[in-house]
Formats: structure tokens, sequence, C-alpha cells
């Protein structure tokens, strides 16, 4: 019995040493400089996304009605939508934002089943301009698959100072 554990942990040893020695791998080439380059910021692309379609422009109805509140921050181009409920809180299956930013790019961010303080924060351009703005959107979807369009409102970036 001695002897075949002896016989098996030698066979372990061996085959571990020359599992080790038959490495494949190519000697490391010589060492050349290699230029790096500063970090650049991002090229940004304006994102095309298809409009939300299919919604109504009217008030909500008395019993499905909800609030928010939008923010527009003066430190930085973030812009917050919080959803603030109301009687309708029960009905609403979906809060869509759209915000169409004056460099052309479209973003598009939603919440399901939001609850009362849930909200979404999406980043603006920083561009101060009296004639162009970031063009915010908010839709409510209700569980009937009514669509409303609560929420449009330009909202140009004002900066403290």
């Amino acid at each position: 019995m001695k002897g075949t554990i002896l016989i098996i942990l030698l066979l372990t040893a061996v085959t571990l040493l020359v599992s080790g020695c038959t490495d494949s791998s190519a000697p490391p080439e010589s060492l050349t400089p290699v230029t790096t380059l500063p970090p650049t910021s991002p090229l940004v692309t304006p994102t095309i996304t298809q409009a939300i379609a299919d919604y109504l422009t009217g008030p909500m109805p008395g019993d499905k009605s909800v609030a928010i509140s939008v923010d527009r921050s003066a430190v930085n181009p973030n812009i917050t939508i919080t959803f603030r409920g109301g009687a309708g809180i029960n009905f609403v299956a979906t809060m869509d934002t759209l915000l169409t930013r004056s460099d052309g790019v479209v973003m598009q961010d939603s919440l399901s089943r939001p609850r009362v303080n849930d909200h979404i924060t999406m980043v603006g351009t920083k561009e101060v301009s009296e004639t162009r703005a970031d063009r915010l959107q908010v839709f409510i979807t209700l569980v009937t698959g009514d669509k409303y369009l609560i929420y449009d409102q330009t909202l140009p970036y004002k900066s403290r100072g």
C-alpha cells in the first residue's frame, strides 16, 4: 500500500514538472519604444432615434393625471426629470423621455411603472444661445395603451455667472 502511494506521488510530481516545461510561447521580442498619444475626447456622432409616435396631446383625464418636475442644472448640463405621482399613479405603465439636444443628438430614456420620486437624468448641452436650446418631451403611457405628451419645452442652458 505504501509503495502504491509513493508511485502515485512520484508520477504526479513528474507530470507537474513536465507540464511546466512544455510552454510553447515564443521568447519576448526586443523592446522597442512605443509612442503613446494623449487621450482625446471621443467623437460624438448624432444618434438617430425614431420619434415617439401615436400619442395624444390633450390633457390627461383627471382621474389618471400625474405630475412631473424638470430641473435644468446651472452647474452642469444635466436635466433631471422626476416623477411626482398623482391621481393616476396606478394607471401609469411607463414614463418616456425624449431629449433633442441643440447639437442634433437625440437621447431617449424610460422608466417602467415609475414610483414617486423616481427620476431620469439626461445630459444636455452647455451651449448658451438665444436661438438654440435643448428640447425635452415627456410621455406617459397608461396601462390602457394610451400615450400622452405631458411636457414639451425647450430648455436653454443658463450658467451661473
